[in-house]
């Protein structure tokens, strides 16, 4: 999910970046800042695609009763 936000992003502002400066494009400074979105949007955006993506999966596979059980004895066996 963090993948696909990131290339959309990068594609969105090459486009961007393309039709802006059309007929002379400076492509180093482009590149150079489609560079910067590619490090930067996946640190920014990771706990909100992380939360998504246990949702999604705690959706489509709910935990069972016996590991519910377990996770439950260990949190009162680990409290503080």
């Amino acid at each position: 999910m963090n993948t696909m936000i990131t290339f959309g992003a990068i594609v969105v502002g090459m486009a961007a970046g393309l039709v802006l400066t059309a007929p002379d494009i400076p492509v180093v400074l482009l590149c150079s800042i489609l560079a910067g979105v590619a490090v930067v949007v996946p640190v920014l955006i990771y706990p909100f695609t992380y939360t998504v993506w246990l949702a999604f999966d705690l959706a489509t596979h709910p935990p069972e009763v016996v590991e519910l059980a377990e996770a439950t004895t260990w949190v009162a066996a680990n409290e503080g």
